[in-house]
């Protein structure tokens, strides 16, 4: 310092001790800062630590489900209350995590509507199991039993029936003897209907045969397809099967409007007689059109 003051000039030596001053008090100024700044980090920390901790327990006293100071008397009803809506939430939040889409159609939570209807469709045109389960994801064995399940609802609602009415079929049927004919080409067309199937099981004469009564529903139709075939009688026979199933469904269920559904069934026998007029080459006469209505009327007579 005395070397220093020595060799410069008096003005010289003082502005460097002001500039040194300026340095230190810079510095101290500058540590402030960064204590400031650290200051409000650590306040907005804790604000937001109390905003979260505080702000749910404030609406819950709001609403009356948190216990306050002053309700010693009501503590217990609030925390039943609590739990009783927690335990609501978390059954809420898991089923919803488990629960599958539901189907209108079938009681089943493992199959959606449209494999559904694939597999209605499938047994419109009269597919077997195992051809039918090598165009979707299903097995053969769960195709066959939704066939099963499918016959009994449609026997039951009545759409399936049997010309014999559960009696002996040597005493007849009790159609007449009108139609003695048809009943001939019934038994034929049922016959070799079974014979190109492989999971059909034998019935016994005291239980209902479910697959000769869907042999009738389809007689009604194959009569229809022998003067002209036509995929479109396939669509007609799903889509009748299908508006049964939404008025009277869903199959495996209890069946509901069984007057809606026989209403039903003399709007589709309408159907497949126009579709008859139109398709038919053999029944576009006026003779054969008269026909057609005398033997509606006789069938919806008994």
């Amino acid at each position: 310092m005395f070397i220093k003051n020595a060799l410069l000039p008096a003005s010289t030596t003082a502005l460097v001790d002001y500039t040194e001053q300026n340095k230190n008090i810079q510095g101290i100024y500058s540590c402030l800062l960064s204590l400031l700044f650290a200051l409000r980090c650590c306040c907005a920390l804790l604000d937001a630590v109390e905003c979260r901790a505080v702000v749910p327990a404030r609406s819950m006293l709001t609403a009356g489900l948190y216990p306050s100071k002053g309700d010693a008397a009501g503590n217990s009803v609030r925390r039943k209350s609590l739990k009783q809506k927690g335990s609501l939430a978390v059954a809420a939040s898991r089923k919803s995590k488990t629960a599958q889409p539901a189907n209108r159609f079938y009681r089943s939570a493992k199959l959606s509507e449209y494999q559904f209807k694939r597999v209605l469709w499938s047994f419109a045109r009269d597919e077997p199991a195992g051809e039918a389960a090598r165009q979707m994801t299903l097995s053969a064995n769960s195709i066959d039993a939704l066939y099963s399940k499918l016959r009994i609802f449609f026997t039951e609602l009545g759409v399936f029936t049997d010309i014999y009415e559960g009696r002996n079929p040597e005493d007849g049927t009790p159609l007449g003897e009108d139609m003695e004919g048809y009943e001939l080409r019934l038994i034929a067309f049922h016959l070799e209907r079974v014979s190109r199937k492989r999971r059909m099981k034998p019935t016994r004469i005291d239980e209902v045969d479910y697959n000769w009564c869907e042999s009738r529903w389809r007689f009604e139709y194959h009569i229809l397809a022998e003067g002209r075939p036509s995929e479109g009688l396939y669509r007609m026979m799903f889509s009748h099967l299908l508006a049964h199933i939404r008025v009277s469904g869903p199959v495996g269920g209890e069946l509901r409007n069984r007057d809606r559904s026989e209403a039903l069934m003399e709007e589709q026998l309408d159907q497949r007689l126009a579709w008859l007029e139109r398709n038919a080459p053999a029944f576009r006469d006026e003779a054969s059109r008269s026909e057609l209505r005398r033997l509606r009327r006789h069938i919806l007579a008994n």
